[in-house]
C-alpha cells in the first residue's frame, strides 16, 4: 500500500519543469532520493554521475538561485515562491500535517539529498532548505532525522603522477588510483606542509571551484564510491577542519562521512542545532 502511494505521488510531479523523477518503480526496495542541486550545472554533474550507477533511485531538481527564506513569511509567499511549491509537490508533502514515521514512509523519496558546492554559497543554500523543512515541516525532520543529507565533494585532488609509455618523448601522466581527495583547503595545505621538499612536484594538483568544474569522469566516481562503499553523503554537521586526508575515500574526513557498514544514523539534534546556526532566527513565529 505504501508503495502504491509513493508511486503515485511520483506520478503527479513528473510533468514539474527541470524535474527529473527517478527512472524505475519501488521494486527491489531501493532507497529512493531527491537529489536537490545547486543550479544547472551541478545537475550536469549529477546526470554524469549518475550514467555510471543508473537513474532508478534518483529523482533531480535543480534550484534557481537561493531559496526563499521562509522564516516570519506568510503562508501565502511560501505556497507562491515557485521553487519550494515544486518541491512540496515533488516531495509529495501536505502543509500543516503531523508527520509520524509511519506516514513518512509513505512519501515518493526516502532522502532529500542536496547536491551543492563546497563554499559559502552551497552552504548558505543547504541551510535555506533545511531552514524551509524546519520551519514549515519540523514533524517530518522530528519523524526521520535522517531524511536530509548532504552530497560531499572533494575541494582538491592530488594524483601522484608516474612515467608513461616507453621511447622517446615519454609524458608524465596521473595515475588515477593513488588520488588523494581533500574536502577542506585547510587539510590539503597541511597535508602539503608534511610533505619533503620538492615533494609537491610529484603530484598532479587540481583545484575545483564548484561542481561545475569536476569532469564527467569524476562524477561517476563519485557515484560509483557512494554505491560501493556507503560515501559521499552524510546527514551530519560537515566539520570545517577534517583531521584525516581522504585516500580513495578509504579513510573519510573525519566528523564529515558515515562510518562503514551504515550509510547514515539519525542526527536530529544535529540537524535543528545546524539550522539554528546557519539562520539565526528565532524558532518562534
Amino acid at each position: 500500500e505504501a508503495d502504491a502511494e509513493r508511486k503515485t505521488l511520483r506520478s503527479r510531479s513528473s510533468h514539474i519543469a527541470k524535474y527529473n523523477p527517478p527512472s524505475g518503480g519501488r521494486k527491489g526496495g531501493g532507497t529512493k532520493r531527491l537529489l536537490i542541486t545547486e543550479g544547472d550545472s551541478a545537475k550536469a554533474f549529477v546526470v554524469a554521475g549518475l550514467s555510471a550507477v543508473g537513474r532508478d533511485d534518483f529523482g533531480i531538481f535543480p534550484l534557481r538561485g537561493k531559496p526563499l527564506n521562509t522564516r516570519k513569511k506568510t503562508t501565502r509567499d511560501v505556497q507562491q515562491n515557485k521553487e519550494l511549491a515544486a518541491m512540496t509537490q515533488i516531495l509529495g508533502l501536505t502543509p500543516g500535517l503531523e508527520y509520524t514515521p509511519e506516514l513518512a514512509a509513505k512519501l515518493p523519496f526516502d532522502h532529500l539529498t542536496l547536491v551543492c558546492d563546497q563554499d559559502h554559497d552551497g552552504s548558505h543554500i543547504a541551510g535555506l532548505v533545511l531552514n524551509w523543512l524546519h520551519d514549515r515541516f519540523p514533524s517530518l525532520l522530528r519523524a526521520r532525522p535522517d531524511f536530509v543529507e548532504r552530497f560531499y565533494s572533494a575541494i582538491v585532488k592530488a594524483t601522484p603522477k608516474r612515467r608513461g609509455g616507453g621511447g622517446q618523448g615519454q609524458e608524465e601522466r596521473a595515475e588515477e588510483d593513488g588520488a588523494l581527495y581533500f574536502y577542506t583547503l585547510h587539510q590539503y595545505e597541511e597535508w602539503a606542509r608534511g610533505l619533503p621538499e620538492g615533494g609537491l612536484r610529484a603530484y598532479s594538483v587540481k583545484y575545483y571551484k564548484g561542481l561545475g568544474t569536476s569532469t564527467s569522469s569524476d562524477a561517476r566516481g563519485y557515484f560509483l564510491r557512494m554505491r560501493r562503499e556507503g560515501r559521499q553523503v552524510s546527514s551530519r554537521r560537515e566539520d570545517t577542519r577534517p583531521s584525516s586526508v581522504d585516500t580513495k575515500l578509504r579513510s573519510p574526513p573525519r566528523n564529515t562521512l558515515q562510518s562503514r557498514g551504515r550509510l547514515f544514523r539519525a542526527h536530529a539534534e544535529r540537524i535543528a542545532n545546524c539550522v539554528r546556526r546557519i539562520t539565526s532566527f528565532d524558532e518562534s513565529r
